[in-house]
């Protein structure tokens, strides 16, 4: 998985307009995404983000550029780190 989903919630959390297609750079955390869910929205990840969260280290840096609809790409932290 190398994108990270959030909702209208989270993306604002994030300042982040979830329907906009520009581009949009937000520098985080998985832990500091996971908490802000289930702080804002009432809901957890499934366990395909949560594979990828844990796999790649809660409090690694993660650089995510929203594509749209909430769709983030990881742009460099978690699993690109190794590369």
């Amino acid at each position: 998985m190398d994108e990270i989903y959030m909702d209208q919630e989270c993306c604002a959390e994030f300042r982040v307009d979830y329907y906009s297609k520009e581009p949009r750079t937000v520098m985080t955390c998985p832990a500091e995404v996971i908490v802000t869910r289930q702080t804002v929205s009432g809901k957890t990840y499934d366990k395909k983000h949560m594979s990828f969260f844990e796999n790649h280290g809660l409090y690694e840096d993660l650089t995510l550029m929203h594509k749209g609809l909430g769709w983030f790409e990881v742009v460099s932290g978690g699993a690109l780190k190794s590369q």
